[in-house]
């Protein structure tokens, strides 16, 4: 093993180390999950305390003597059937979302809503009646599908909220190093002045990824989440080229008189450029780290997509790498 690779090993390493002795990132990286799972867990509790099957389920209040005529065509568009001695008045009196009675050769209904449950019995009725004409309502997609693809919305918010992460954190330990005085202190070092840059994009890649990984996974185990890798490994490689952003904006040359803001707020506007690019353009983001996140709204990556996306964060982060050495961190020598 070569000597920078050495360095940059060690160096990962101890910005990780420093990295979980913070509090406050501790907090920062575990907070989303445990809120998320909290949360989840709450609402379940919620439902199943108030929320029973007899006040969600769709149906419709029936006399004894209705209920063999319509029973079972209620029951195949997903309707259940509820015995009430006068459904002429189960609605009003609030003993039914829905009934339907015979009054004369027809059937009447009456409905709390014009939705999609009062348009499936109208159908049903329509139907038994012999109308000239009834509505057709498409089917509902299964319920773990739209459950899974509510889940990946909420798997792509996490992701932007670990790249938002990823700035704050990169600006904040550049700053920070070079005010403790770490940077002069490692300038002597016999390695390259790039390692140093290469050590704290590592490490704070790592560390973010590693969290953005454990919610997803989290929120998966849970829930069920439609494409988990594909969230959390571009969350972790936006993350990983966010915190690069935050450490060049704030390492560069002349950084030090500008100010701690001045950096952050330069890498706040390319961030959230680019997640404006994905989302406006996804057919451009696609191909870029952090814009990925938000182009994935459009559709599913694609495989040459992902490529590219990983080869253009890897020369990032290179490329902070080398910024960071040849401006040693800000200290313009």
């Amino acid at each position: 093993m070569s000597a920078s690779l050495r360095a940059v090993v060690v160096g990962t390493l101890a910005v990780l180390l420093r990295l979980s002795r913070e509090g406050m990132v501790l907090r920062a990286l575990a907070w989303p999950g445990l809120l998320a799972a909290v949360a989840l867990v709450g609402t379940a509790s919620v439902v199943a305390a108030f929320g029973g099957r007899e006040q969600i389920e769709p149906h419709v209040a029936l006399s004894a003597e209705e209920v063999a005529i319509m029973g079972p065509s209620l029951d195949e568009v997903g309707l259940t059937v509820r015995l009430d001695p006068d459904p002429t008045t189960a609605v009003q009196e609030g003993r039914a979302e829905r009934a339907a009675w015979r009054e004369g050769e027809g059937w009447v209904l009456s409905a709390r809503d014009a939705g999609v449950h009062s348009l499936r019995a109208e159908m049903v009725l329509r139907e038994e009646a012999g109308a000239s004409w009834r509505p057709v309502v498409a089917p509902e997609p299964p319920a773990g599908k739209a459950a899974t693809a509510q889940a990946g919305r909420m798997g792509a918010l996490v992701a932007v909220l670990f790249v938002l992460y990823g700035v704050v954190m990169g600006a904040g330990l550049a700053w920070r190093d070079r005010g403790e005085g770490v940077v002069e202190a490692s300038l002597p070092l016999p390695v390259p002045a790039w390692t140093h840059g290469a050590s704290r994009v590592l490490g704070l890649g790592i560390a973010l990824g590693g969290g953005l990984w454990l919610t997803i996974l989290l929120l998966h185990g849970l829930i069920g989440m439609e494409r988990p890798s594909a969230w959390a490994g571009h969350g972790a490689l936006g993350a990983a080229v966010s915190a690069a952003v935050g450490l060049a904006t704030t390492g560069g040359a002349g950084a030090q008189k500008k100010g701690f803001s001045a950096g952050l707020s330069r890498a706040m506007v390319l961030v959230a450029g680019l997640l404006g690019l994905g989302f406006g353009l996804p057919w451009v983001g696609a191909w870029l780290p952090v814009a990925s996140l938000a182009a994935a709204g459009a559709g599913p990556w694609s495989p040459v997509a992902d490529v590219v996306v990983v080869l253009l964060s890897a020369l990032s982060l290179a490329a902070c790498a080398g910024w960071w050495g040849r401006h040693h961190g800000g200290l313009g020598r």
